[in-house]
């Protein structure tokens, strides 16, 4: 009985969460500027920074998973878009991300039905200068370049996206890794710094 009682309030919590979190996390996404194609699906409500309007753009049929109640292997945080500067972030159709943090201070570009798992960081920027006497300085940042991420890749779970990287379309990236060069499209690609263990079949 205790098992019923339990399954129940833990389906409650999580149908609470998607409705919540779907009607303020529509809400907070168009206050604060960002161009939206359709209504986004949200578990729990994303956190938006942006440094002028319409810096951000989503498309149809996305879905933001912010809180851990709705994805098993652990959210630590939630959805994080950000933008500094000129920077510019532009989210396909049909995505999934969980946890994830997306950072531009130039351009991060997401094709359709990217699937990208729990706590993955994305970010086009080095956010401070490799030397010291320059991070010494007030307002310094470190070196940006675009990021660029095809249609129907799949990014494993507390992934590192680095700046001026593109992975190619239909490509995985393994949970874990750490992408600092540019990845072709329809292969497998893990470790730190990520490389190409094998391709897929067509």
């Amino acid at each position: 009985m205790f098992f019923f009682l339990s399954r129940a309030f833990f389906c409650l919590l999580k149908f609470w969460s998607l409705c919540a979190g779907t009607v303020i996390g529509n809400l907070k996404l168009r206050l604060w500027g960002c161009r939206c194609r359709g209504i986004v699906r949200c578990f729990g409500v994303p956190r938006i920074e942006m440094t002028a309007s319409r810096q951000i753009e989503i498309g149809k049929n996305n879905i933001f998973r912010s809180s851990g109640i709705s994805n098993p292997v652990g959210i630590c945080h939630p959805v994080y878009l950000a933008t500094r500067g000129e920077g510019h972030i532009k989210i396909g159709d049909g995505c999934g991300l969980s946890g994830v943090s997306v950072v531009s201070f130039s351009s991060v570009t997401i094709g359709d039905r990217v699937q990208i798992g729990a706590n993955t960081a994305i970010v086009d920027t080095d956010f401070h200068p490799l030397d010291g006497a320059a991070r010494a300085l007030p307002r310094s940042t470190g070196k940006s370049a675009p990021v660029s991420i095809a249609d129907d890749v799949f990014i494993g779970m507390n992934a590192l996206i680095l700046k001026g990287v593109s992975i190619g379309r239909n490509s995985v990236i393994g949970a874990g890794s750490v992408v600092t060069r540019d990845i072709p499209s329809g292969v497998v690609a893990a470790g730190n710094p990520a490389q190409v263990i094998r391709k897929l079949d067509d």
